[in-house]
């Protein structure tokens, strides 16, 4: 069965144009764990700017703007004993700083309404499993084009700290 949810997985992952994803994933295994995906999250309207899932269970939200909801995230999981692994974010924007701030968080799945290829880029080359809706050139932001280079975690995390003054 194992098996067969890898295969499952693996056809829909290589499958990102979002008018021919129906379905959504249950179960994934990641370094033999397991770990769910809500089903029916990739296309609902988004109220809030980040949405966090725990097998199927919404944990976490935020409305903030920019990145300010992803180091709301980062608090929140400091004082909870969820593992960020088992966790997939939804986030309405995802450029190359939030997907560089997500591979830093260490969350095991991320769903994205709209995505920058430099974000996909980031995403991939670290091995964070994906789903987006659109995937766009880039994304009007400055932070963007900031880290469009940059692949180290610790200091993109730096970056990104000081731009945000925490």
């Amino acid at each position: 069965m194992r098996a067969e949810i890898r295969s499952k997985f693996s056809t829909i992952w290589s499958n990102n144009s979002g008018a021919s994803l129906k379905k959504t994933i249950t179960i994934c295994f990641r370094e033999g764990k397991k770990y769910f995906v809500p089903y029916g999250v990739y296309y609902k309207a988004m109220e809030n700017s980040i949405e966090v899932f725990f097998e199927n269970k919404l944990v976490f939200q935020s409305t903030g703007k920019w990145l300010y909801p992803l180091f709301e995230l980062e608090r929140f999981l400091a004082t909870t004993d969820y593992d960020p692994a088992h966790l997939s974010v939804k986030d309405k924007i995802i450029g190359r700083a939030a997907a560089l701030l997500l591979i830093y968080l260490g969350v095991g799945f991320v769903i994205a309404v709209t995505m920058s290829k430099p974000g996909k880029d980031a995403l991939v080359k670290h091995g964070l499993k994906y789903q987006y809706h659109r995937l766009v050139d880039r994304i009007a932001c400055r932070t963007e084009e900031l880290l469009i280079d940059e692949n180290d975690l610790e200091k993109a995390y730096g970056i990104l700290k000081r731009q945000a003054k925490l």
